[in-house]
C-alpha cells in the first residue's frame, strides 16, 4: 500500500503540479539579545526574564542585535512586542549591511522595515510586512535589528520596554 505523499506525489505529476516544499518559520529576539550600541556605561538594563528598557540617566537610547538567519529564506515579516508606557515611542528597525564576498568595499547599509509603537500605554504589538520579501544572503550580508527607545539617538525614555521581535521567513 503507498503512502498519502506518495499517492500525492503521483496525483500532482500526472496533472503537472509542483508541489512545493517551503514552508514557513519564525525566529524570536528577545529583549535579553539586544546589546547598547555605545561603550561605556551600562545604559540598558534587562527587565523580568526577557524585557530591555534603558535608564532613566541613559545617554544613549540604541541597542541593537545581530541576526543568524538561513540562507536562501525569503524575509515575510517583522512583528515587535513591547511595553509603551512613555511619552515617546520605542522604534525597531530591521536592516542589512553588505559587502562583496571576496573583495574589499564599501558596506552597503538597507533598511528592510520599522515598527513603531503609537504611544498607547501598556503592552503592545505591532506587524509590518517586510516588502519584496528579500533573499537572505550570507556570503556578502548581515542581518541587524536596532532598537531606539525614543526620539532621537541620545536621550532614552525609560518608559519604554522591548520585551521581544518575531521574524518571520519561508524556506
Amino acid at each position: 500500500m503507498r503512502s498519502k505523499l506518495a499517492i500525492l506525489a503521483l496525483l500532482a505529476g500526472l496533472y503537472g503540479i509542483q508541489a512545493s516544499a517551503e514552508t514557513t518559520q519564525v525566529k524570536q529576539i528577545n529583549g535579553r539579545e539586544f546589546r547598547g550600541t555605545s561603550a561605556g556605561a551600562h545604559v540598558f538594563s534587562p527587565s523580568g526574564v526577557l524585557q530591555l528598557f534603558c535608564f532613566p540617566d541613559s545617554n544613549n537610547s540604541t541597542a541593537a542585535a545581530q541576526l543568524r538567519l538561513p540562507s536562501g529564506a525569503s524575509l515575510q515579516s517583522m512583528r515587535l512586542y513591547a511595553v509603551d508606557s512613555g511619552s515617546q515611542d520605542l522604534q525597531v528597525s530591521l536592516s542589512k549591511g553588505c559587502q562583496p564576498s571576496f573583495a574589499g568595499g564599501p558596506i552597503t547599509s538597507t533598511s528592510l522595515l520599522t515598527l513603531s509603537t503609537s504611544g498607547t500605554p501598556g503592552n503592545t504589538t505591532v506587524t509590518g510586512a517586510i516588502p519584496l520579501q528579500p533573499v537572505v544572503d550570507n556570503e556578502q550580508c548581515v542581518y541587524t535589528i536596532i532598537a531606539r527607545f525614543g526620539d532621537t539617538t541620545t536621550a532614552c525614555d525609560p518608559n519604554l520596554q522591548l520585551q521581544r521581535v518575531r521574524l518571520q521567513w519561508a524556506k
